[in-house]
């Protein structure tokens, strides 16, 4: 905590320092100085401290603070009555640099509009308050150059923060690097090799990017799910141990005959008689992103590395951030039948948004593992239904729009749950919902007439996306299936039979034959 205090602390120096250098003739001094400072403290105690706590361990780290004698001058209105612009915490605020005042984080938000084609892309960033606060964080310890790790759950947005916060500082070049259970060193020094040389200096052996890369150009090396690597046998995860080699002696040792201008990096070769050699690392930083350690198939890390390691709890947006970032999302979908659809972009949007955050407070993981709710289903729901809307030639009724809408939702909610009793409260949720934010239905029994079970939408029976008779896919699934003669079976059974036979001989297993270690 305490390096993640000082780092934002230098941040601050850096912003007065290239302050002073843009305005010569009017530098940050006196009264500005002063107020910068004072809630320039108060937000680096919070991200430092509190980097790693959810917001209302933040916002509590905020309100101590500003109970301090010297820092209670910075609530606004008589007797302390409350921040600039309203808002209720601090973590709300930013630090302007112009003047040294307050300002809420909101006021910064640009606004983004979606083209069409972009929905179903993964590049898309909708900028919200809570990215900025995170970029911001973000941002200091890359300045820094120090190690981080971003710690949050699966679909919180951790790899889009870091990727939004490095296409604005082009001074770093991005390399990712997936882990998993068995991630060694090997990773890191293949990858070292591919994008960095080997140079002698007055001080020995050093390694640095590549020249091709950039003049000056810092190499990040950002390892994606960092926590899934499996301990030894002796409890030590060997590759958070080399990054935290890396990250405290800013080397490592190579074995080989000579290393004089190589650009290898290989932990191997040399041979007998090979000597260790020094290599220190020169614009190398390490970025780390991971699931909380109480998820299935993680391992704590060691505190040994994470001392050097700024950590930043990236949470699930609140809903207030969903409703703008998939607002934008479902406004570009409805782009494509003109304006027709607009109208329909709100609904639509605080429908999803809701029905989604119930599921989300009704299913954990406790009661089954796929009982998990990201913002990722929104992302899926809105491409389903970009991908079923695109193709079509006129746009839809309220009524077709809304079983649109709800058969999308019912394939990526219900069709995870196990108990009839679950199964049931997901059918009735989603009736509540759409009776609840779809305007302009064609009756007032959404559950009876509009959303009529059974929902069936299929591809089969025509170009587009449609709604279908079961009995009319059923015949055709069972038209299919009769395609597929006895021979097709055959001719499938013995390429099975090759394929898992030859697995059997490359793989030592128990010897069992194939078809009782298959089933």
């Amino acid at each position: 905590m305490l390096c993640s205090l000082l780092t934002l602390l230098r941040r601050g120096l850096s912003l007065v320092l290239e302050y002073n250098e843009q305005h010569p003739d009017a530098p940050m001094e006196g009264t500005h100085l002063t107020r910068f400072v004072q809630r320039w403290c108060v937000h680096a105690c919070v991200w430092g401290l509190g980097g790693a706590m959810p917001w209302k361990g933040r916002e509590s780290i905020a309100a101590q603070m500003l109970q301090h004698p010297q820092l209670s001058s910075l609530v606004a209105g008589s007797g302390g009555g409350g921040l600039t612009g309203g808002v209720p915490s601090a973590v709300d605020l930013r630090v302007r640099v112009e003047d040294g005042e307050w300002e809420p984080w909101s006021l910064g938000v640009p606004t983004k509009e979606l083209e069409a084609r972009q929905v179903t892309g993964s590049d898309a960033v909708i900028p919200t308050t809570d990215t900025l606060r995170h970029e911001e964080a973000i941002r200091a310890c890359l300045a820094a150059h120090k190690p981080l790790v971003l710690c949050g759950p699966p679909g919180s947005g951790k790899t889009m923060t870091l990727t939004a916060v490095l296409s604005n500082m082009p001074e770093l070049v991005l390399v990712p690097l997936n882990f998993s259970s068995t991630t060694t060193p090997d990773l890191l020094l293949k990858t070292f090799a591919q994008y960095c040389e080997v140079v002698k200096s007055p001080r020995g052996l050093v390694m640095q990017p590549l020249p091709a890369l950039g003049e000056g150009k810092w190499l990040v090396v950002f390892c994606d799910e960092v926590n899934l690597a499996a301990e030894d046998k002796y409890g030590t995860v060997k590759v958070v141990s080399f990054l935290r080699q890396l990250a405290e002696q800013q080397g490592f040792y190579r074995c080989g005959k000579s290393a004089g201008g190589s650009g290898g990096a290989s932990s191997s070769g040399g041979g007998g008689g090979g000597l260790n050699q020094w290599i220190s690392l020169r614009r190398v930083q390490i970025v780390g992103a991971c699931n909380p350690p109480t998820d299935a198939g993680r391992v704590a890390m060691s505190p040994r590395f994470l001392r050097h390691a700024p950590l930043v709890l990236v949470d699930y947006p609140p809903p207030s951030s969903l409703a703008q970032i998939y607002g934008a999302f479902v406004r570009a979908t409805m782009k494509v039948h003109g304006g027709d659809l607009l109208p329909y972009v709100g609904p639509v949007t605080d429908a999803m948004i809701d029905f989604y955050g119930r599921n989300q407070q009704q299913f954990t993981t406790d009661a089954a593992p796929q009982y998990v709710y990201s913002p990722r289903e929104l992302s899926r729901w809105v491409r389903a239904l970009f991908e079923a809307l695109a193709p079509l030639d006129a746009p839809p009724s309220p009524d077709e729009l809304c079983c649109l809408w709800a058969h999308e939702g019912l394939r990526l909610f219900h069709d995870r749950l196990m108990d009839p009793h679950e199964k049931a409260w997901c059918n009735a949720t989603i009736n509540a919902v759409a009776e609840r934010h779809f305007p302009g239905l064609s009756s007032t029994d959404v559950s009876g007439v509009v959303l009529a079970r059974p929902l069936l939408y299929s591809t089969w029976l025509g170009p587009t996306t449609g709604e279908c008779n079961g009995t009319v896919c059923g015949g055709t699934w069972g038209r299919a299936c009769k395609r597929f003669t006895k021979k097709n079976w055959t001719a499938t059974w013995s390429c099975l039979t090759k394929f898992w036979t030859t697995c059997c001989a490359l793989i030592p297993c128990c010897g069992t034959p194939w078809a009782t270690c298959c089933w």
